[in-house]
């Protein structure tokens, strides 16, 4: 099982986050660095993979990330996402 450990939290630019996120993922290189894009990697991810993830409750962005990564957490088994504040 991978296990990954994202932090963003105190991140507040969209390209950032999706860079740290590519990189953490090891996301292919045409990686969209959207949310969209970053749905369809996690759902389709075929190594069962376990993220620890800290973001701020309080940013809009992060919580729009934290929809995307709960929605490919149900969309695919192989992908499970735990939240830390």
């Amino acid at each position: 099982m991978k296990k990954i450990f994202l932090n963003i939290k105190g991140k507040t630019d969209p390209k950032e986050i999706h860079e740290q996120i590519a990189m953490e993922f090891e996301f292919p290189n045409h990686y969209g660095k959207n949310l969209d894009a970053l749905f369809d990697c996690l759902s389709t991810i075929s190594t069962p993979t376990a993220v620890v993830a800290i973001i701020d409750p309080e940013n809009e962005y992060h919580q729009k990330l934290k929809t995307v990564m709960d929605d490919a957490q149900e969309e695919n088994i192989k992908f499970g996402v735990f939240w830390l504040n």
